[in-house]
């Protein structure tokens, strides 16, 4: 007998519940059902741009970094940063994929450029800008960042990169170049 009062309590508990619920919407319903056709607006553009718009990009952002690459890779600083009037340098695709893995491969690699050619201060600041995941890349931006100070002569500032560097997935070969550069 106690054990079907507790039944019929517990259910007419769960009853109360659904009908708070069911009274509560009733009275917010047009502040509940906007906010629900927000979120699901939200929720489509967040995985339009993560599934659609931005693999698109990233795909067009590496046909237009491809000749940069090889201008890149033969020391062409100059046609590597700014392309050779029919193809795009760097700092296009900079400019025009900006937020693409390739546009952060580009940032790293038009610092590297800026360094070669002495212009310190744009290869700074690119390679400041400079993110990525890989476990390499990073350390040897910051590396880059105190060379250029260290060009600039500014050895403080040279030396606190260069320790960065060294903290940035420390490991033998690496570490040693940047706690000791030539």
């Amino acid at each position: 007998m106690s054990k079907e009062i507790n039944k019929k309590s517990e259910m007419q508990q769960e009853e109360n519940f659904l009908v708070k619920i069911v009274n509560t919407y009733r009275t917010n319903e047009k502040v509940v059902n906007i906010t629900t056709g927000i979120v699901l607006v939200l929720l489509v553009l967040i995985l339009g741009y993560f599934l659609w718009w931005s693999p698109k990009r990233q795909a067009k952002a590496e046909l237009a970094i491809y000749k940069a690459e090889q201008y890149f890779s033969q020391d062409s600083t100059q046609l590597a940063l700014n392309g050779d009037g029919s193809c795009e340098g760097l700092l296009d695709v900079i400019a025009k994929y900006p937020c693409t893995k390739t546009a952060k491969r580009a940032r790293f690699m038009a610092g590297t450029c800026y360094l070669k050619q002495g212009q310190y201060d744009e290869a700074i600041s690119c390679l400041k800008k400079f993110s990525s995941k890989d476990k390499l890349l990073p350390g040897q931006a910051l590396c880059m960042i105190g060379d250029a100070y260290m060009e600039k002569n500014n050895i403080a500032k040279a030396a606190q990169y260069y320790h960065k560097a060294s903290k940035k997935n420390p490991n033998d070969l690496l570490t040693s170049l940047y706690l000791y550069p030539e």
